[in-house]
């Protein structure tokens, strides 16, 4: 009998039998929060979370709404499974910094996002436009009024101010990795001097372009893709009139960018594209296979939760067809934004 007695004072004062606390829920207070302050480890099966849902099984409809002023059951701090570590007190009136313990670091870890997981991209549309500057240069050129007799001198054509506007889609395949997809469209007329007139049945252009972006390191990436394009070429003309047509076109490009500077909110680009033109065909015209190169800088922001970009390019092309051979040059200057916000 007297050790049935002592058995059970001892049992009295183990701290599972102890009385459980009690919680008069605050102003916006959710479990979790409340389930925080008592015990490091809240969600889980076995989390403190789960052990206030259980002694409190009718007033606790929703984890995350609680209504103000009720009275919960808390469980025994001794119970939780990752208790709060002891901490020695710090003296009234002494400014001691805080110092934290290894479990008081390593929960602070698991709370915090890493930076992985923060630089971590969706999916996201972007909408862009661009303005550039185009010359086009060829050497000479049958004169199709009497073809193979007649031949007309190069000519050198500047374009009018042009405008362009694309949008686009990227889908993160994974953190360094994505997917592009953009559609593109343009104007694109020229001058001609003041005895030649230029005909073109059309001044719009489109293209379709697809590409895989991959971070090689924090400050190279590269880009491959293919892609279809309408391209401005020049047809069998007359000494008074220069005539233009438009050739479908498909391409392959591989575009490298190394950053050479960053701030808190900047980056600064410098870029080096190639692209590999296939044979093209039109109504009358046919051209052969070429390539382009292209430097550029661009400068890209994360101002007001979306990432913006300009750039400046400078791009050269040879190329020739069955009329004759062309080459461009093109000065260009964009802008593109993200029209998801972070």
């Amino acid at each position: 009998m007297i050790k049935l007695l002592l058995f059970t004072i001892l049992l009295s004062f183990h701290p599972s039998v102890w009385s459980h606390e009690i919680y008069v829920v605050k102003n916006q207070d959710c479990v979790s929060e409340i389930a925080y302050k008592f015990c490091r480890k809240v969600y889980g099966k076995t989390g403190f979370v789960q052990k206030i849902k259980e002694l409190n099984p009718e007033k606790i409809k929703n984890t995350n709404f609680v209504l103000k002023n009720t009275t919960l059951m808390i469980p025994d701090p001794f119970l939780c499974p990752l208790p709060w570590p002891e901490t020695q007190p710090i003296q009234v009136g002494k400014a001691e910094p805080e110092i934290q313990t290894q479990t008081q670091v390593q929960a602070q870890a698991e709370l915090t996002p890493s930076p992985e997981i923060l630089a971590h991209e969706s999916d996201k549309y972007f909408f862009g436009a661009y303005t550039f500057y185009k010359t086009l240069a060829s050497s000479t050129i049958s004169d199709s009024s009497l073809p193979g007799v007649s031949r007309i001198n190069g000519v050198h054509l500047g374009s009018k101010p042009l405008l362009g506007l694309n949008v686009g889609y990227v889908y993160p395949f994974s953190d360094k990795t994505s997917h592009v997809l953009t559609y593109d469209f343009h104007t694109e007329d020229y001058y001609g001097s003041k005895n030649v007139t230029i005909n073109s049945e059309s001044i719009y252009r489109s293209a379709l372009d697809y590409s895989v972006q991959r971070e090689l390191t924090n400050s190279h990436n590269f880009r491959f893709g293919a892609g279809v394009e309408e391209r401005t070429m020049i047809d069998k003309s007359t000494y008074q009139q220069i005539n233009l047509n438009k050739v479908l076109t498909s391409y392959l490009k591989s575009v490298y960018s190394h950053l050479i500077q960053e701030n808190h909110f900047m980056k600064t680009h410098l870029t080096g594209s190639a692209r590999y033109l296939a044979p093209g065909r039109g109504v009358s015209l046919k051209s052969d296979s070429a390539f382009e190169f292209g430097l550029g800088i661009h400068y890209s922001s994360q101002l007001k939760k979306r990432k913006t970009v300009v750039g400046l390019d400078f791009k050269q092309l040879d190329q020739s067809t069955n009329v004759t051979h062309q080459s461009e040059q093109r000065l260009g200057l964009s802008w593109v934004i993200d029209l998801n916000t972070y």
